[in-house]
């Protein structure tokens, strides 16, 4: 890669691409709710690419298009070392189980 160059982030659309397959039935597979509708060899394939490709689904996006965030803010002011410790492993549990992005500041 030439320097000063960035690559561009893999997209859906570019594994639906590659697969042969539409941007729904990707975000079907990624999102394990096809329901049943996708076979079992499309739904190997576009895991298959997609892993090969790096592709990685967009929170930001997600969090647009479903009109909520999945964050949590977190501020800590003063003297609250302990609090912040025990709060983050609280939280990291949290993340965890739900997937909820925490934002520290």
């Amino acid at each position: 890669m030439q320097k000063g160059v960035t690559r561009k982030a893999v997209t859906a659309k570019d594994v639906a691409e590659a697969c042969g397959v539409s941007q729904a039935t990707v975000s079907y597979v990624i999102n394990n709710s096809a329901g049943g509708r996708i076979s079992e060899a499309t739904r190997l394939r576009v895991l298959e690419v997609s892993r090969q490709m790096g592709y990685c689904p967009s929170q930001s996006a997600r969090s647009m298009r479903m009109s909520r965030a999945m964050a949590v803010g977190v501020v800590l002011g003063g003297n609250s070392l302990s609090l912040g410790v025990s709060l983050s492993v609280g939280l990291a549990m949290v993340r965890i189980l739900t997937g909820i992005s925490i934002l520290w500041f």
